[in-house]
């Protein structure tokens, strides 16, 4: 006699989905067999189809799974077109947010590339005011890691969105302020000391290290140039940490 329906197996392979999520549906009460036959073997027919491609539709969309049961339930088509709407919208948001991504990396690239072709020379630059906050003053390398956390914890700051470029001023004896540059949008840093760098001509130089070891040499040649062409110095000097480990 000629099988009229499919088995799970075949059910699954014409879905392209597994029997496991079949059987899952299931479970959740948002599926079942049309019959089950004299040996326990679940069969299926265009009905069951139907509502699978439904359900594969709504969980591609990304309905949740308690929103999807009540659809499945009480389905109409306002309820469709609301589902394809939330959906579209969640796709915008979705395109806007790789979009973002890809002109960050596209920035990161662009940054990169200059700063491989750029001279390394020295020059004078004129700077707007700056407001820095300083997070800590001390031997900048004792600083752990778990003291900045504590910091971040204490004053409900976001350690990825703000600790951005960092700013450090060398004093004598091997001490350093570590500071952050105020930028529209930083909640919580209002207790922190702050330091105001003025307007003016800054002299400038901009390398690349691999270790923070090679701070020290840099800045025994930045002052060697600065006796060389009989500059003076109005101000401490500042080391700006442009870019993360990650660039």
């Amino acid at each position: 006699m000629l099988r009229k329906y499919l088995t799970i197996g075949e059910f699954a392979d014409i879905m392209k989905v597994s029997t496991s999520s079949i059987r899952y549906y299931e479970k959740e009460g948002l599926l079942s067999p049309c019959k089950v036959d004299d040996n326990g073997y679940r069969l299926y027919d265009f009905d069951e189809i139907y509502r699978m491609e439904t359900i594969l539709l709504l969980r591609k969309l990304d309905v949740p799974l308690k929103q999807l049961k009540i659809l499945m339930k009480n389905y109409s088509i306002v309820d469709y077109v609301e589902i394809l709407n939330s959906s579209l919208k969640s796709i915008d948001t979705k395109i806007d947010e790789l979009q973002n991504k890809r002109n960050y990396i596209i920035k990161k690239l662009n940054y990169v590339e200059s700063f491989k072709k750029a001279k390394r020379h020295y020059r004078i630059i004129h700077m707007p005011e700056r407001i820095l906050y300083c997070l800590h003053t001390g031997k900048i390398f004792e600083y752990t890691i778990k003291e900045t956390y504590e910091l971040m914890k204490s004053k409900n700051i976001d350690y990825i969105d703000t600790y951005q470029d960092s700013y450090m001023i060398p004093f004598d004896n091997d001490i350093f302020s570590l500071c952050l540059l105020s930028t529209p949008g930083m909640r919580g840093f209002e207790s922190f000391d702050k330091v105001t760098l003025k307007e003016g001509l800054y002299l400038n130089h901009d390398i690349f290290i691999g270790d923070y070891t090679e701070i020290d040499i840099e800045i025994s040649k930045f002052y060697d140039y600065i006796r060389e062409n009989n500059l003076s110095p109005i101000g401490n000097l500042i080391i700006i940490e442009k870019i993360k480990y990650s660039d």
